[in-house]
């Protein structure tokens, strides 16, 4: 009786072990799935003008635009923008022969004259595109636009819907460190604008802007 009785504690205690080790392994499992939850899809990160950045500019140019980087251009911006698991990365470029620089682009895309007035193009369409809040007016547009297709019938879990609350989430984390770049860009003014590329993971625009010899360029990819 007693070895037996003995023997019942010993395997209950290991129970009682075994238990706590696999409640302590979920524990571990849950905290690190939340953990990567909230690094995947909440956080937001920014970068702008860094060493590395700026050398990558003239292949990010070309590799994402299938433009030759313009031999008179100067980098004035350059970031890459990570919000939850989706990401944009943007370059602004002054070009002093702009003219030469738009002849050459519209022999490889068709661009349309448009108003601009940052963030908004003229026409309200969904680029599939994330921007980065350049000129400090990201306070209560995207609530603002988010209400203003719902008028028009569109609803949460919608793609352009969707795009516009996605902006809202991470207002405030968004914004350019260095606004100097941005004096001619911001406000309203006169662009040419092409859609380089509209797919359901990826959105790729140009924008030029002729008066002030501006080219932005902006690569969006969606988890």
């Amino acid at each position: 009786m007693l070895m037996q009785s003995t023997k019942a504690f010993i395997f209950k205690e290991r129970r009682q072990a075994s238990l706590i080790w696999l409640w302590g392994v979920l524990g571990t499992l849950i905290l690190w799935f939340i953990w990567s939850f909230y690094a995947i899809f909440v956080t937001a990160d920014y970068q702008e003008n860094t060493s590395s950045l700026r050398k990558s500019a003239p292949s990010f140019f070309t590799d994402v635009s299938k433009l030759s980087y313009p031999s008179d251009a100067t980098l004035e911006h350059i970031s890459t923008l990570k919000l939850g698991p989706n990401f944009s990365e943007n370059l602004l470029l002054s070009v002093p022969d702009i003219d030469s620089f738009i002849n050459y682009a519209i022999g490889r895309y068709s661009f349309y004259r448009l108003k601009m007035n940052y963030p908004e193009l003229e026409g309200g369409e969904d680029y599939k595109v994330i921007y980065p809040d350049f000129c400090a007016n990201f306070e209560s547009y995207w609530e603002k636009r988010a209400a203003a297709w719902m008028e028009f019938g569109y609803k949460e879990g919608d793609d352009v819907i969707e795009g516009v609350l996605i902006h809202g989430l991470y207002k405030g984390r968004t914004e350019v460190e260095n606004k100097d770049p941005f004096k001619n860009f911001c406000g309203t003014r006169d662009v040419l604008f092409t859609q380089i590329k509209r797919e359901t993971e990826i959105g790729i625009i140009m924008v030029i802007l002729p008066k002030e010899k501006l080219v932005w360029l902006n690569s969006t990819g969606w988890f």
